[in-house]
């Protein structure tokens, strides 16, 4: 009896987690209030009735994103009361609770769902939303003067999410494809497997997300790669070749890029150079989270090119405030809290990848923690995938990079503690 409750808790946890990883790509609701408030509670619950905390090892290198991420809250509530303009703190308070949260939970080193299912998942979330995006915007009217391109696209915007968080979930689920690929043998299921890859590129490169068309080429080079390998080595540099071309072609047509190259304009040019003067004033102790939000609003809404993209302002004065960040999460870090700031936050995206490449971990992981990279240099936690996505990425990502670590297959393997994982 005690062992089937043991197993029903876990199971439920489990439940929990795939169920929050579902919501990912769509608006926080109901249903990922409730799965983040099971997941968490019922992580603690497994965590003390399976006595994990037997084997646990808190100070490692794989612990220390997750040390650092309870270190931004510490940061955030050391800044109070020094705070100028303590106005938007509640909303910071709120949002980066998950990074304490999860920040705990992954130093106790909860578990989280196997990555076949979590596979499963990504790829039935990703193509029911894609077909429910074609769908809305078949029986939504467009509105006047709009193309039937960016209809689809603001119908996704409105109804689903915004294309930051929506690609970065079909990028996650593209490099699960790659991996399922590997462990699928028959010939039916790899192609299968190809073909839905085909359809998330495509699905990303419709929309106007530029970073997240970029993050998924590297997914697909790094894919590629992983799949054929030095096996193949004719046949892997004419496939990334080939994406190369499509790619560059691809990107030349975003619309977004088509407005650069005939503007010379690029808004975030603009904005990269306003925080950079702001930092300056403070490089080495910041000014606080609220305080920075404060400033940039002030300083945006006093430039004369920022000031005309009356959209970004709206963004940035709304009561979320969204908008009001350096568009660069090392740039919006070190504006916060200095250079303990900049630490804690290169801590949290770099280490994934060290980490990752120092225990040869299975490439699709490290290639998920480069597109996050990547993805944060054009924009901040916040503002493109939110803070509780973001460390549920993370809490997950550094869990597969560890099993599928060689060091640890190896180690494990022969007490039947892991299943085999081939790279």
């Amino acid at each position: 009896m005690k062992q089937h409750i043991k197993q029903s808790i876990s199971w439920l946890q489990n439940l929990s987690g795939l169920t929050l990883f579902a919501c990912l790509p769509m608006f926080f609701n109901g249903v990922t209030r409730i799965s983040m408030f099971m997941f968490i509670v019922l992580s603690l619950v497994d965590y003390v009735i399976n006595k994990r905390y037997k084997d646990a090892h808190f100070f490692t290198l794989q612990k220390a994103p997750f040390w650092a991420c309870i270190a931004v809250y510490a940061l955030l509530l050391a800044y109070t009361p020094f705070e100028k303009h303590p106005d938007y703190l509640p909303v910071f308070t709120e949002s980066r609770l998950a990074f304490l949260v999860f920040g705990i939970l992954g130093v106790l080193g909860t578990q989280v769902p196997r990555a076949k299912h979590v596979a499963y998942i990504g790829i039935v979330v990703s193509v029911v939303l894609i077909i429910y995006t074609l769908y809305l915007s078949y029986t939504i009217t467009p509105d006047e003067g709009m193309d039937w391109k960016r209809h689809i696209i603001m119908t996704r915007h409105s109804h689903i999410h915004a294309h930051m968080a929506f690609n970065m979930f079909l990028n996650v689920t593209i490099a699960a494809c790659f991996w399922l690929i590997k462990q699928h043998k028959q010939r039916v299921y790899q192609i299968i497997y190809i073909a839905l890859i085909a359809l998330f590129y495509g699905a990303v490169a419709f929309s106007d997300g530029r970073m997240g068309f970029i993050s998924c080429n590297i997914i697909v080079i790094m894919g590629i790669a992983y799949l054929l390998g030095e096996k193949h080595k004719k046949a892997t540099l004419l496939l990334l070749l080939g994406c190369i071309v499509v790619g560059c072609f691809i990107i030349l047509s975003n619309r977004k890029v088509e407005k650069l190259l005939s503007s010379q304009h690029e808004i975030r040019h603009d904005i990269w150079s306003e925080s950079i003067a702001l930092i300056q004033q403070d490089p080495i102790i910041g000014v606080g989270a609220s305080t920075t939000v404060y400033q940039l609003i002030e300083t945006f809404k006093a430039s004369e090119s920022i000031q005309q993209d009356r959209a970004f302002i709206n963004a940035c004065t709304n009561t979320d405030v969204s908008g009001a960040h350096p568009h660069n999460q090392l740039m919006q870090s070190i504006m916060e809290n200095g250079l303990l700031g900049l630490l804690c936050m290169m801590t949290i995206l770099i280490v994934p990848v060290v980490y990752s490449i120092k225990n040869k971990s299975n490439m699709m992981v490290i290639a998920c923690c480069c597109i996050i990279v990547v993805q944060l240099q054009t924009e901040v936690i916040r503002g493109s995938l939110g803070d509780y996505a973001f460390c549920l990425y993370l809490l997950f990502a550094m869990h597969y990079a560890q099993q599928s670590s060689k060091k640890v297959v190896g180690s494990m393997q022969g007490h039947d503690q892991l299943p085999s994982t081939s790279r």
